[in-house]
């Protein structure tokens, strides 16, 4: 057997086997799958580590398939990705289709990876979500019930390329990938820019302005364009997060809507932000207090994102970060009205509500102690009246 097919061979044999890993993984641990297959994608990592200003665990697992990019060019693509692989058996539906069909469309994928970057420099990485490993590990959610609303979402992207792929077969992959994008960007920087015997600059160094010019485009799109939208977004009131959540602007880049936080929440009061009226921040996530409260043991939404959206915090540290402050109604609190209650009082983990009692007037009333307060919920899920609330700081 010549050389070249022994070598597609075991290339489309580690390609089947990388897949039915992905989906085991995804069927028997679909939180293990939500954060590792994000955080090996270069893209991610970079963005999340240029907009925290730390790197993160992501940027580390992201290492092996960073070497694999810079030893072969677009090695992940040709030899991993998932995604590419549901897209490529997608496009054998079609086997004559022509890559002049989609020949003229640019290089968005280096484009968008080109913005996203410098969106992130300024703390609001733009495309992020539109990673393909993101999209794929965030659709195969839909194989568990429920799905949720980010599954369905990533689902119906998944469904999306698929339909394209169908179409066009290879322009996803070739023209539109940010993940691809970065490996093309990288591939073509390597090395010196060739010269002819003369010692001029030769015709295959054109590639790399090209790219020079692309990425300049890009990134000065993307850094005014999150420079505005990040303006904009502190501006606006705040809904609850998670605690160790990044501020808006930069939460609403980094999340890349998989619905990780939520599956892992055991107090389910992680939900996905579905209003219509913000969507910069739709799927992202939030605390609703309705049932349940952020449990002073528990750190499982910081452990399970992917692109530290929800940064990783020790327990204390976790516990110090404000989440909100409580705020009491004494005009309906039942203690002021001269009626048995104070269950807020033995509810609150960190003591940061207590009874106080007039001399004066012979009536008890509760105080609320702000510098203990993180915001957690556990009083205003006991209270009778339903006359505390928490407000996001």
């Amino acid at each position: 057997m010549p050389a070249g097919n022994a070598l597609s061979g075991i290339r489309r044999l580690v390609r089947w086997a990388s897949l039915a890993a992905f989906l085991a993984v995804a069927l028997a641990w679909p939180v293990v799958l939500g954060y590792l297959l994000p955080a090996l994608s270069p893209h991610i990592a970079a963005g999340a580590a240029l907009a925290r200003r730390v790197l993160g665990l992501g940027a580390f697992l992201s290492v092996p398939v960073l070497a694999l990019i810079l030893l072969r060019r677009r090695g992940f693509c040709r030899w991993l990705c998932p995604t590419g692989r549901v897209l490529e058996l997608c496009s054998h539906v079609r086997p004559r289709a022509q890559a002049r069909a989609w020949g003229r469309v640019p290089f968005v994928g280096q484009w968008l990876a080109a913005a996203t970057f410098a969106g992130a420099a300024v703390g609001l990485p733009l495309f992020l979500w539109t990673d393909p490993l993101a999209i794929f590990a965030g659709a195969l959610g839909a194989l568990r019930h429920p799905a949720g609303a980010a599954a369905a979402a990533s689902a119906a992207a998944m469904l999306l390329l698929v339909g394209a792929s169908l179409l066009l077969p290879g322009l996803w992959c070739a023209r539109l990938c940010p993940l691809g994008g970065v490996q093309e960007a990288l591939a073509t920087l390597r090395g010196p820019a060739p010269r002819d015997e003369a010692g001029t600059e030769s015709s295959q160094a054109r590639p790399r302005r090209r790219l020079a010019r692309r990425a300049a485009l890009g990134a000065g799109c993307g850094f005014s364009g999150a420079l505005a939208l990040g303006r904009l977004l502190r501006a606006r009131p705040k809904p609850l997060r998670p605690p160790g959540a990044a501020d808006e602007a930069t939460l609403r880049g980094l999340c890349l809507r998989c619905g990780n936080c939520v599956r892992v929440c055991p107090s389910g009061i992680v939900r996905q932000d579905l209003r219509l009226a913000d969507p910069t921040g739709l799927l992202t996530p939030v605390l609703r207090f309705d049932g349940d409260y952020c449990r002073e043991e528990c750190r499982a939404c910081g452990l399970s994102c992917p692109s530290g959206a929800i940064e990783r915090l020790p327990l204390a540290e976790k516990n110090r970060r404000l989440i909100g402050t409580a705020h009491i109604d004494l005009a309906g609190c039942l203690l002021t009205q001269e009626k048995e209650c104070g269950h807020c009082i033995p509810a609150c983990p960190y003591a940061a509500i207590e009874e106080r009692f007039s001399e004066a007037t012979w009536t008890a009333s509760v105080r609320l102690d702000a510098a203990r307060c993180n915001g957690c919920g556990a009083c205003l899920r006991v209270c009778p009246p339903r006359v505390i609330t928490v407000h996001p700081v």
